[in-house]
């Protein structure tokens, strides 16, 4: 049986359909379970519920703006999303004072570029090392973006709605992530 994170397809790549059809019946049994009893929050999935549980709806003003333009500033903050993904992804999980020490260690403080290299000596005292994958996300090795769970689930949510359209429901979402 595949792994969840080859969404149902065999390591031929073709579709296990027995896998499938048991992630939706588990998707169905979920979908059915009662809520908590005393649960506080309110988590509406349908429109009409989500907008009556936010209150008073935020007026937007009308798109003034050029298509062009607009995809300009669309790519820009993908690519802002990207690059600030990058800088983190080495140091992810690490702890602020570990995070200041590798900057600083390697003249980086306060941040202004991508993290580099550290020596062996600084690596020791931050307890800790950068592992193949992590020094490709290094100052003066970078070749690209990494795969990353952030990026990946922008991209799965504009080609879910792309698809589906605004009102897509979590079963969509489950057979995207299903193929």
């Amino acid at each position: 049986m595949p792994c969840p994170e080859q969404g149902g397809r065999r390591l031929d790549g073709k579709r296990d359909e027995k896998w499938l059809a048991e992630a939706g019946a588990l998707v169905d049994a979920v979908q059915g379970l009662p809520m908590r009893a005393g649960y506080a929050c309110v988590e509406p999935s349908d429109l009409a519920g989500i907008q009556k549980a936010r209150g008073n709806a935020v007026k937007l003003p009308a798109f003034r703006g050029r298509k062009a333009a607009d995809a300009q500033r669309l790519h820009g903050g993908w690519m802002g999303r990207i690059g600030g993904c990058l800088l983190g992804k080495p140091v992810e999980g690490w702890r602020k004072w570990q995070i200041e020490a590798l900057a600083q260690a390697t003249g980086n403080w306060p941040l202004a570029d991508y993290f580099s290299m550290p020596g062996a000596k600084v690596a020791k005292k931050l307890k800790k090392s950068f592992d193949p994958p992590a020094r490709s996300m290094l100052r003066g090795t970078i070749d690209g973006m990494v795969e990353d769970d952030d990026t990946n689930y922008t991209a799965t949510e504009f080609a879910i709605v792309k698809a589906k359209g605004a009102g897509f429901t979590p079963l969509d979402v489950a057979g995207f992530w299903g193929g």
